[in-house]
């Protein structure tokens, strides 16, 4: 099974991480609407739907980023570093990065005091960020790491053995928009790949959002790249719990759970059920759900939490020969999370199902603590 690449920002600006999750956002839900994408980013849950990495949200020179990567992190975040520009941007005075998201100003005023008082915050997070950088240079992958603005050769030499430094199994790709790479640095190594970005940037008015980069465009490039998340779809799980239906539209579902694969009868709800170590293996299955031919497609809310490793939850016609829209993954430390699979109206019958999830095929315990019907919206 190849998997699909995990898109990660370097940067330069916040365009490329805005860019990343408008195309994994209107994957997951075609023809979506981009202000309920830009609610989800301000929302307490940005960091839950798209994983936050150190270069999403700050501009980071290429000299920069790779003094962060080649000195671990170490020395590049100090406050003695730090300075309020004439612009009234945070900036670093050696690597010209500027920090816009890490401090605010007080009562309209952004000076050294206001700094002095928020740094202390403001490297918690950087050491925060910075730990789990570490830590994703020494995953599998893969990964397709993103930036706007390419690197002369040199650069791009120094990227690609920081990226590689850590771990031999890091699998990985780079992805440079450059209007004009230097001569003889596409071909410096066969995990570049470098487009050519139109500088134009179209969005509709009133509004503009320039900083956001043209969706088209980006959109254009992004094409040819399978790309998905760690959790899988559950990113659509995530953008669904912020529009959940009326309490009295929802109706509770009694379902006959059994146990995988000896097909042992579970009791009624909350039950849970331990995942298979085989990735994809099946762990659990509900009764059918009644079929729906003849009403209006409804919303099968699954309330759901991995306790342990991932679980897939999945409709399925009851036979199990074929599996009905969108699979879901959820993965442990999340917490509950109630999932909405859509039932159309001319499956019949289709059942519940949980399977491992995992990329590398570890056990897993998962809890399923109700199932509940609704109108589809």
């Amino acid at each position: 099974m190849t998997l699909p690449l995990e898109p990660i920002s370097l940067g330069f600006r916040c365009d490329t991480k805005f860019q990343i999750c408008r195309e994994l956002y209107q994957r997951a839900y075609s023809g979506a609407s981009l202000e309920r994408l830009r609610e989800v980013l301000l929302s307490r849950q940005a960091a839950e739907v798209f994983p936050r990495h150190l270069f999403d949200w700050q501009i980071t020179p290429v000299e920069a980023l790779l003094a962060y990567l080649e000195n671990d992190f170490t020395g590049v975040f100090e406050r003695r570093d730090l300075f309020v520009a004439a612009d009234g941007m945070v900036t670093h005075r050696h690597l010209h990065t500027l920090h816009p998201h890490d401090f605010h100003a007080v009562d309209g005023v952004l000076n050294d005091a206001v700094l002095d008082a928020q740094y202390d915050a403001a490297r918690a997070k950087f050491e925060h960020l910075a730990a789990k950088f570490r830590r994703l240079l020494e995953q599998a992958g893969p990964f397709l790491y993103i930036r706007s603005g390419g690197p002369d050769r040199a650069q791009a030499a120094r990227l690609i053995a920081c990226l590689s430094a850590r771990s031999p199994d890091h699998e990985f790709r780079i992805l440079f928009t450059d209007p004009q790479p230097e001569s003889g640095v596409t071909d410096l190594d066969p995990r570049l790949t470098w487009v050519v970005l139109d500088p134009a940037v179209a969005k509709p008015e009133p509004e503009p959002m320039q900083w956001e980069g043209d969706d088209a465009n980006w959109s254009s490039l992004l094409r040819g790249f399978d790309l998905g998340l760690p959790r899988g779809p559950v990113i659509t799980s995530h953008l669904n719990r912020m529009e959940e239906p009326a309490a009295d539209d929802l109706r509770d579902v009694e379902l006959e759970w059994r146990r995988l694969p000896q097909w042992s009868l579970a009791g009624p709800l909350p039950q849970t059920f331990a995942i298979p170590p085989a990735a994809w293996d099946y762990a659990a299955i509900s009764g059918p759900l009644e079929s729906l031919a003849e009403r209006a497609a409804q919303t099968v809310y699954v309330t759901v939490e991995a306790l342990q490793g991932s679980v897939g939850v999945v409709l399925t016609r009851p036979d199990g020969s074929e599996l009905i829209g969108r699979e879901f993954c959820v993965v442990q430390g999340e917490g509950p999370v109630r999932l909405a699979l859509d039932l159309p109206t001319d499956v019949g019958p289709a059942n519940i199902l949980l399977r491992n999830h995992g990329r590398g095929g570890e056990p897993g315990v998962a809890r399923i603590d109700a199932v509940q019907v609704a109108p589809a919206t």
